[in-house]
């Protein structure tokens, strides 16, 4: 119930792979998700919803630049209606 409750507040979610992230993909709002990849397959594991962006850059997360990821998250909180 706290989990749903947050979503519900939310006008982002930024995660890794995890079932979180999948719950969050699968929320009956258009809420969009960042969904960090490090070692897994995001064509295999990544949430299959449109408004998912995924970001990987190489083996692991500590691969991914920390402004990458910010970028991808400003950018979709710009073109969110408040």
């Amino acid at each position: 119930p706290i989990l749903t409750a947050l979503m519900k507040r939310m006008t982002l979610y930024l995660g890794h792979d995890s079932g979180i992230t999948h719950l969050a993909a699968a929320s009956s709002r258009d809420l969009p998700v960042i969904a960090l990849f490090g070692p897994t397959d995001p064509v295999v594991w990544a949430p299959p919803r449109a408004g998912v962006h995924i970001l990987k850059n190489g083996g692991t997360l500590d691969d991914l630049a920390v402004a990458d990821v910010f970028k991808t998250a400003t950018s979709l909180l710009e073109v969110r209606p408040r």
